[in-house]
């Protein structure tokens, strides 16, 4: 993996021109108008060797602040979203559980079937519900809020957020009383997440970045 750079842009002199830029290099463009329109440093990450070839450019469209970016590791990363599932999951069946929502569904239908797949789905819906939360006001997991953990992404959220959902999905289907089929579906997006987290392609397709804050 090449080295990059951190760039913290700090005020705007070409809006236009800038935000093309941006768009080019991957980053986050409703995210930078949320960070700067409240008065905080924009942060994205380029290749020193682009960086180098464009810092002139990148001078005339803004005011910034650069510094060499922490080295990205894929165990590390892994090994946060995995345990953020387990007390994500944890949490999201606490609160479906403790609203008795099985036994609502029960009353209403007659399929266990459904029931579970609908208690299933109210989990998942949750556990995307609380990652959406942090991310949207910490920037963040819960996990990387306990340890001071700040995560930048500056490609899609939305995929992002479906990759940290993989593990929570296999984990329910692993359990299903649907039949092995599903049983099996479950293993392999387990299975899936841990060798595409371990693989870097979040850090090296998705530009995921983790810093100590």
């Amino acid at each position: 993996m090449s080295q990059r750079v951190k760039v913290s842009i700090t005020a705007v002199k070409d809006l236009e021109k800038l935000v093309e830029f941006l768009e080019k290099n991957g980053a986050n463009i409703a995210e930078f108008f949320r960070t700067m329109n409240a008065g905080k440093p924009f942060v994205f990450h380029l290749d020193t060797s682009y960086y180098s070839q464009h810092k002139q450019e990148l001078e005339k469209l803004c005011e910034y602040q650069e510094e060499k970016a922490e080295a990205q590791s894929s165990y590390g990363l892994t090994a946060i979203m995995l345990t953020d599932a387990l007390i994500v999951l944890l949490i999201s069946s606490y609160f479906v559980d403790g609203l008795e929502l099985k036994n609502v569904l029960s009353d209403l239908f007659s399929s266990s079937a459904l029931v579970w797949s609908l208690t299933a789905i109210a989990k998942i819906l949750l556990s995307l519900l609380i990652y959406l939360g942090f991310f949207e006001l910490l920037h963040t997991t819960p996990v990387g809020y306990l340890f001071g953990i700040r995560f930048w992404t500056e490609g899609n959220l939305k995929v992002l957020l479906a990759f940290m959902l993989l593990p929570i999905a296999g984990i329910i289907l692993a359990g299903s009383p649907l039949g092995k089929p599903f049983k099996i579906f479950g293993i392999f997006l387990f299975i899936f997440f841990l060798v595409a987290s371990l693989s870097g392609v979040l850090i090296n397709h998705y530009r995921v970045r983790l810093e100590k804050v």
